[in-house]
């Protein structure tokens, strides 16, 4: 079979090749890995660690497969589900695109007057469908 990396195509115009064809090239990356690199540290599937958000509350991560097919997975092939993917549970609440802690206490940009002032608790939230470990305590404000 002829392909473009057989040609000298490699090469000849390596910025497009190396980019779009690296299979033809060689240059293939293994796509089962079995480590996640975060922070400059390595870890192996089924480890844990804690890092910080860049809004400085704290990630509880894991090394994992992405594994079973999904609605989320199902464009991927078998080896794309294998590969190790960091995962992280953020222990605080998110708000306007950005990350708070326990006990934070903010105002939402649905209450211009600042009236209502909402508090990041542990728990569910009883009026969403997430499954987050934190939320805002909104019944104060009705």
């Amino acid at each position: 079979m002829w392909t473009l990396g057989k040609s000298g195509e490699c090469d000849k115009n390596p910025l497009y090749m190396l980019e779009n064809c690296k299979r033809s090239c060689g240059k293939c990356t293994q796509a089962t890995s079995s480590v996640c690199i975060s922070g400059g540290s390595t870890y192996a599937i089924g480890r844990k660690w804690v890092e910080r958000h860049p809004d400085g509350v704290l990630n509880n991560c894991e090394c994992a497969r992405l594994g079973s097919v999904t609605a989320f997975t199902r464009q991927m092939t078998t080896a794309q589900r294998n590969k190790a993917t960091k995962r992280c549970k953020l222990q605080g609440c998110y708000l306007q695109d950005r990350a708070y802690a326990p006990g934070s206490v903010v105002y939402s940009d649905l209450d211009p007057q600042q009236t209502c002032p909402v508090t990041c608790v542990p728990g569910r939230d009883k009026y969403s469908s997430s499954s987050t470990a934190f939320h805002f305590n909104w019944d104060i404000c009705e």
